[in-house]
């Protein structure tokens, strides 16, 4: 469809010269008006997209006070033309915020050019002020107060619950000092306390308010109240402000304790300072209505159990949970597993098959690795998470759904962003709230919790009875570096319990050597290898296997990734003798 465009002129020649030339690049003329007030009502009766309109028109509504109209009234945005650039021209521009500025005589190319940026502009700006209205819907229904600040630390935004508690309102409270805003004092003695948004904004993690506070209301009330601050990042990945979360000390859940939380039946480990301020701040959030949340992490930090963790304790938690890795399902096949599709949508559609955003109407979809989301289908999943209506592929009737989004990416977005692999928008949209997993590395006191309690899970799995870790297996894991954080930290707990012998799991069997500290090769690269034929391996690991486990035949299998019965035949095939200082029947065994 043509853009529509308003002609505001009062010369008649120059106005059916513009009109034919507008007609000729494709434009559709909407009218053409003499006069301000004559402007206004062909905007308010055609909603133009733009409007050219002249600075110097005559009559009491002078070129700077009808683009203000236009602008405020009828969400119309206006290119300036006029006869000269005079200072008093250019001043009633920077007043008017046109979104071009013409000389005449102009050249052709010269106006298109100015029309097709104006309206670009427009539309974003459009694009823009949806996105904020989304959010702030999102911030007016959270439970919660929510105050944000910019760098300077002057507050940007209250939402309604911070507006109650603070006797602030949000307009008025915009550009004043935080501390103005959100004055905090001490239970115990009443000395003044200040958030602590300097030191997130320097170090870029999350912060408590602390414990005790009272929040002092304009009126003079104290209530007491806990919340946590957190760094605001925009699209280049830099800390461009701070978010404050809070809510009534009195009405809370309590804190987490140190080692273990289980809502639900669902466990978290925190020991660390740091891991116990993400996981009070993801509490919040998950008590909390906001509909988008984004985890954000190294690999093996454990966001997918974040995210079920927040599920649990959130008000969906009796609905479903669906996650997806958007990089474990080829691009061919990833729409049609998120979306749907109709009978004979494709060649193999046989039948409608609902997609996982579907199934997951009323709970939370988790969309793991979304940075590897191909970019044709982003366009999709903004509209999704902006009107939370889609369709089947095939499909021809919108489909609507009721959404927790949560997102994860091991890697930033901002830099897929940049490099046009991610779009902006969906950014934005995505990075509504963002929960941060610190690496294990810098959470060294969950290390020994963690091990303690995946050693606990793997007794139960492999039907074993370790006591837990010796102190030089804890001391070899507390000072391993864990590039591949929890989940290496799992894989090697896993593997020390099915190898360990004694009762109690010892630091010669967690394998912690880094990849530079490997042990040699037997054979020099110019010695020949010794050659094997692949019955003569088989046989060779069968032994070792069987070795190393004392001939324990549910842990040899377990070793080499085969079945018992399939251990046994191998044993019979190659005729492999048990040993004579082995007993007949080894433990865990059944014969």
């Amino acid at each position: 469809m043509p853009a529509r465009i308003l002609i505001v002129e009062n010369e008649r020649e120059t106005a059916v010269l513009l009109r034919d030339v507008l007609t000729e690049f494709g434009y559709l003329v909407t009218g053409v008006a003499s006069s301000g007030a004559a402007a206004m009502v062909r905007a308010q009766n055609e909603t133009p997209d733009l409007a050219l309109l002249d600075v110097s028109i005559p009559g009491e509504m002078d070129g700077a006070r009808t683009a203000h109209a236009l602008r405020e009234k009828c969400n119309v945005p206006v290119i300036f033309v006029n006869a000269n650039a005079d200072p008093q021209a250019l001043h009633l521009a920077e007043i008017s915020e046109p979104l071009g500025y013409l000389t005449k005589p102009f050249k052709r190319a010269q106006l298109q050019a100015n029309i097709e940026i104006a309206l670009y502009k427009h539309r974003e700006d459009l694009k823009c002020r949806e996105r904020m209205e989304s959010l702030l819907a999102a911030l007016r229904a959270l439970g919660a107060g929510v105050v944000s600040v910019n760098r300077e630390e002057t507050v940007t935004l209250l939402n309604p619950a911070a507006e109650v508690w603070t006797g602030w309102g949000s307009s008025e409270a915009q550009g004043r000092p935080l501390h103005e805003v959100f004055p905090l004092v001490a239970e115990r003695n009443g000395e003044r306390i200040y958030a602590r948004v300097a030191q997130v904004l320097a170090a870029g993690a999350s912060e408590e308010l602390g414990d005790g506070i009272l929040l002092l209301g304009s009126n003079g009330a104290k209530r007491p109240i806990e919340g946590s601050i957190a760094p605001i990042r925009d699209h280049r990945s830099e800390i461009s402000g701070a978010v404050i979360v809070f809510r009534d000390r009195r009405k809370g859940s309590g804190r987490l304790r140190p080692d273990l939380e289980r809502p639900s039946g669902f466990s978290m480990v925190a020991a660390s300072p740091a891991m116990q301020h993400v996981m009070e701040f993801a509490r919040r959030v998950a008590e909390s209505e906001t509909s988008t949340i984004l985890l954000q992490g190294e690999s093996g930090t454990g966001k997918d159990v974040m995210a079920r963790f927040m599920h649990h304790i959130g008000s969906r938690r009796d609905r479903p949970f669906v996650p997806l890795s958007c990089a474990a399902i080829p691009e061919t096949l990833l729409e049609s597993e998120m979306f749907g599709y109709e009978k004979g949508a494709f060649t193999d559609a046989v039948a409608q098959k609902p997609g996982i955003l579907e199934i997951a109407s009323g709970g939370t979809v988790f969309l793991d690795e979304i940075g590897d989301m191909p970019v044709s289908l982003q366009a999709k999943m903004l509209r999704v998470l902006e009107e939370r209506t889609f369709r089947r592929l095939g499909g021809v009737r919108d489909i609507h759904v009721d959404l927790r989004v949560m997102a994860a990416s091991n890697r930033k977005l901002a830099s897929a962003v940049e490099q046009g692999r991610f779009r902006l928008d969906l950014y934005y949209r995505l990075n509504v709230i963002q929960v941060v997993l610190p690496p294990l590395r810098e959470r060294r006191d969950d290390i020994v919790p963690l091990a303690k309690h995946f050693v606990g899970h793997y007794n139960h799995r492999f039907q074993r009875s370790l006591l837990g870790l010796t102190t030089g297996a804890a001391l070899a894991l507390r000072e391993h570096d864990w590039p591949g954080n929890v989940r290496e930290l799992r894989n090697a707990i896993e593997r020390a319990v099915l190898l360990e012998e004694s009762d109690w799991v010892q630091a010669s069997n967690l394998w912690l050597a880094s990849a530079h500290s490997l042990p040699e090769l037997r054979t020099r690269p110019d010695e020949p290898r010794p050659s094997y034929t692949l019955e003569e391996t088989e046989r060779r690991m069968l032994i070792e296997a069987l070795d190393k486990t004392s001939w324990n035949q549910t842990r040899a299998a377990l070793m080499l990734g085969i079945s018992r019965d399939t251990l046994r035949y191998k044993i019979r095939k190659f005729n492999l003798p048990r040993p004579a200082s082995i007993a007949d029947t080894a433990p865990g065994d059944i014969q």
